[in-house]
């Protein structure tokens, strides 16, 4: 029997003391630099095959088949990880990444049941979360006392999300169902809250239905960058049909007169004695549609060289506030009763060729819109048969001791205002005698921008030059107490019933943008979702050992002899100084185990 001996250093495989107790039949490997270790089969000394993987520096533990490939270890098909934080994955793998189908368990107890592609979400599948940044209702907030009879979904947060549906690069995409609900007792199925069911682009909802039991489910439409849970953009869908112009009066338990609600109180609420008589949507399907067209036509010019923008919903399309003043809509004084400014508006939109006949210019020729409801409201006080503008002037006598008091006349109107959608697009600041919005430079040759403000960092009022790109959205019809009276409501304090503004929760502190400051009660952006924690890098395999080749023809057969007169070998002290080696372990192959 023939023998030969091939010296193995101690740190590259060796099998394990404490996994070789538990199954001595498997072989086990070391990692000889990441102390990874292998329990499964063996090929040429590497791990081949199925088996179980440790990391030793992130502890996952990783079941699937490996084969050595390109001096790097490759996992693929079906397989188990584990990591120490709660963590797991169960499905396919493909070139060491999620990659098929599989099931995702966060450390903090969320779940994704779906299609992989390239350790991303991508395909269809099932989404559920209890994460609390993914959880706010603002939608369902009833903090104002307007609004607090809007149905039992109160409160501004759920319990569980579940979405299913499509997905894209882990973003919801494409068609899918958005549902929100409230715990229930043991035992019971959980409360429906919230439903969206339609489509997605990149993690937004942009139309579909919107289900808020116990109402009836509504056509709606978002603006692309506002989550499920807050507020719609459109709570109507316009028809390719000859209807003409009508005011629908709002239910005031509904979501959409919250909405609307919310945006006026979020700078009215400085009036205590303000109230709102009503709410009414414009429906004027045509302008709706051309709105909607314009909006398209913006981005596409946008995104076209040499701009090459995306169209922001956050910053280029906004809710302000516009309050018909004197002369807006004065009709043709040979007419018995000339409209009102309002209903001017209402059948034939804004004119901005009727701007500044009274108000001025300051920043250039358009229609003027504000931010807050507040400067609106400055205006609504000059419309006409509003009591404050048929109110003495502050030096009219005051009518003589015992004199009989006048006869009550017909109740004064209420102040109305318009909450409207505006296309700001990209905005230059305006000034005086500016007719029209300077070219842009960073656009096309001879493309102007789009819109006038008052200045750059935080708009407070828009000019649109384009009737086109405004749209009366609602009229708001709401009463306020003279300057005086409000005066001292504000010193009687307590028996002044507060109002505190709606929202109140969500605007303490969650987050708004910075683009936009007070517009309206701020909504917290989209959270993104949690990422994947990634495998840990391979490290390569180690170098195999030499193979025994014969010497070349001519090659010394051992060392070379020392030169004459050398020493032999170290000296005694020399031998004393030196560190004590670890004797190698030999591997004994004998021709019987068919070496």
């Amino acid at each position: 029997m023939t023998m030969c001996t091939l010296a193995v250093p101690h740190a590259v495989w060796i099998p394990s003391t404490a996994d070789a107790a538990a199954d001595a039949s498997e072989p086990h490997w070391r990692h000889p630099t990441q102390r990874d270790t292998w329990r499964g089969a063996l090929r040429d000394g590497l791990p081949d095959g199925r088996g179980v993987y440790t990391f030793h520096n992130s502890q996952l533990r990783l079941e699937a088949a490996v084969c050595a490939r390109d001096d790097r270890l490759v996992f693929s098909g079906d397989a188990s990880m584990s990591w120490p934080d709660g963590a797991s994955y169960s499905g396919e793998l493909l070139d060491s990444r999620m990659h098929g189908r599989g099931r995702y368990v966060f450390a903090d107890g969320d779940i994704y049941d779906g299609e992989w592609r390239n350790q991303l979400r991508h395909g269809t599948g099932t989404f559920v979360s209890r994460r609390s940044d993914l959880l706010v209702l603002p939608a369902c907030d009833r903090s104002d006392p307007a609004g607090a009879a809007g149905g039992d979904a109160r409160g501004a947060r759920a319990d569980v999300l579940r979405y299913r549906g499509a997905w894209e690069d882990n973003r919801y995409h494409g068609e899918g169902t958005l549902e929100f609900f409230a715990d229930a007792p043991q035992g019971a199925a959980p409360a429906l809250l919230r439903r969206f069911s339609g489509h997605f682009r990149r993690g937004f909802p942009t139309r579909g239905t919107l289900e808020t039991p116990p109402a009836a489910p509504l056509k709606v439409v978002f603006d692309g960058a506002t989550p499920a849970g807050h507020f719609a953009t459109w709570y109507w869908v316009p028809e390719l049909s000859p209807k003409p112009p009508a005011l629908r009066a709002l239910d005031p338990a509904s979501e959409e007169f919250a909405a609307v609600a919310a945006r006026f109180w979020a700078s009215m609420c400085r009036y205590p004695g303000a109230r709102i008589a009503a709410i009414e949507r414009v429906e004027n399907h045509g302008m709706r549609i051309v709105l909607d067209m314009q909006r398209r036509n913006l981005s596409i010019r946008l995104a076209a060289p040499p701009r090459s923008q995306r169209w922001d919903p956050r910053t280029m399309e906004r809710w302000a506030f516009h309050a018909p003043g004197p002369g807006a809509g004065a009709g043709d004084a040979a007419l018995p009763a000339p409209p009102d400014p309002w209903e001017s508006i209402v059948a034939e939109g804004f004119q901005a060729a009727l701007s500044g006949s009274r108000n001025g210019q300051a920043f250039g020729a358009g229609v003027y819109f504000a931010r807050d409801a507040t400067l609106a409201h400055t205006y609504a006080l000059r419309a006409p048969g509003s009591v404050f503008a048929a109110a003495p002037a502050p030096g009219a006598a005051a009518p003589a001791p015992g004199a009989a008091a006048p006869a009550p006349g017909p109740a004064a109107p209420p102040l109305r205002m318009f909450l409207s959608r505006i296309l700001t697009g990209v905005a230059a600041v305006g000034a005086i005698g500016m007719r029209t919005p300077p070219l842009d430079p960073r656009g096309a040759r001879g493309e102007h921008m789009h819109s006038l403000v008052d200045n750059h960092s935080a708009p407070t009022i828009f000019v649109i030059p384009d009737n086109s790109r405004a749209l009366p959205a609602y009229l708001i019809s709401y009463e306020c107490a003279p300057p005086s009276a409000d005066k001292a409501s504000r010193a009687r304090g307590s028996r002044q019933q507060p109002r505190p503004p709606p929202l109140a929760a969500v605007s303490a502190g969650r987050g708004l943008a910075p683009q936009l400051p007070r517009q309206f009660p701020p909504f917290a952006s989209f959270p993104p979702l949690p990422a994947l924690p990634p495998l840990p890098a391979l490290p390569p395999l180690p170098a195999l050992l030499p193979a025994l080749l014969p010497a070349p023809r001519g090659a010394p057969l051992g060392p070379s002899p020392a030169p004459r007169g050398a020493p032999l070998g170290p000296s005694p002290a020399a031998r004393a100084r030196a560190p004590k080696r670890k004797r190698a372990e030999v591997i004994v192959i004998s021709d019987d185990e068919g070496a």
